[in-house]
């Protein structure tokens, strides 16, 4: 039986070490705060008593590994899924609203037929988005894949959308699936979270759906996953930060090693087979020896990704 060691406690550890567990490995895994939950937790607010989100965080039927996760653990009765996709939108600038509704027909049908009644946006603004379709069903040599060098508005405007399409449909989208600025976030990821959504999967705009969890975020997964794979023997501790990742090999002209256990704040070693690093870029940089990450592109280019922090305002209403 191999042994694993998962370096951090979120929805990415606790996934990847149920699917581990699930897969007949022994599994430890370590979360250097006193709870786990990542960035995905909730807390009892002293004031009211009531249980409050860290963040907002929605869901969508196309999160499929998310949905098999809580599916594995018993919790996926606490993820509310609506029937169909069914979105408001409201301009920003003139503050009118309208409506996003997909009906029950095949595949990408299903989005153009809620375009098509989409009312912010015009009819040339809607043929116009039959383009962004047939770029991502059929790229070709004229109209390429997007990239990760490209940014989201520069992909749109290789395709043709106007001002009004994005400020209406797109930049709202990209701001809540990416959380960052269609000016600077990736083509790539945006062109993947339409495929995705609505041109990938369950008919009927069943992958677009929005789901909302109908407990607060540490009942939905936190609590069940750490019992789940405790009752299955696994090793969950919280509170102890890992120092370094043990890498074993010699390093030179490859630099190449095999990461071989993780050494504790407090000295302790733990030795596996493999470790699984669910923790962010920055983190995971300083629990690497310089040695290993001397002369590597990708160790370079993981030290230089930065973040697109959240900021969640709650309010308790009379």
């Amino acid at each position: 039986m191999k042994h694993v060691v998962v370096v951090g406690g979120g929805f990415a550890g606790l996934g990847a070490a149920t699917r581990l567990v699930e897969a007949g490995a022994r599994v430890t895994l370590l979360e250097k705060r006193g709870q786990l939950g990542g960035r995905a937790y909730s807390v009892v607010d002293e004031v009211t008593g009531d249980v409050v989100d860290n963040g907002q965080h929605l869901f969508m039927g196309c999160y499929r590994a998310t949905r098999a996760f809580l599916a594995r653990i018993g919790t996926a009765d606490k993820l509310a899924l609506q029937p169909r996709l069914e979105l408001a939108f409201v301009d920003g600038d003139s503050g009118r609203a309208a409506r996003l509704s997909s009906p029950r027909l095949p595949g990408p049908l299903s989005l153009a037929a809620g375009l098509f009644g989409f009312s912010s946006l015009s009819w040339r603004d809607k043929a116009a988005m039959l383009k962004v379709a047939t770029a991502i069903r059929l790229p070709s040599r004229l109209q390429p894949p997007a990239t990760d060098w490209e940014t989201v508005d520069a992909w749109l405007d290789r395709l043709g959308q106007s001002q009004a399409a994005r400020r209406a449909f797109f930049h709202p989208l990209a701001l809540a699936t990416l959380n960052d600025d269609p000016r600077t976030a990736s083509a790539k990821l945006f062109e993947a979270v339409l495929r995705e959504a609505f041109f990938v999967g369950a008919a009927g705009g069943g992958d677009a759906r929005i789901g909302v969890a109908s407990v607060g975020l540490s009942d939905l997964y936190v609590d069940d996953a750490r019992a789940w794979l405790q009752a299955r023997g696994a090793t969950v501790r919280i509170g102890d930060g890992v120092e370094r990742v043990l890498v074993e090999g010699t390093p030179g002209a490859a630099r190449r090693g095999v990461a071989r256990g993780i050494e504790l704040r407090g000295g302790e070693k733990i030795a596996a087979d493999a470790v699984i690093a669910a923790c962010p870029p920055a983190a995971l940089v300083e629990l690497v020896d310089a040695e290993w990450r001397e002369n590597q592109p990708w160790w370079a280019g993981l030290a230089k990704l930065q973040t697109s922090p959240i900021v969640s305002l709650h309010l308790w209403m009379d």
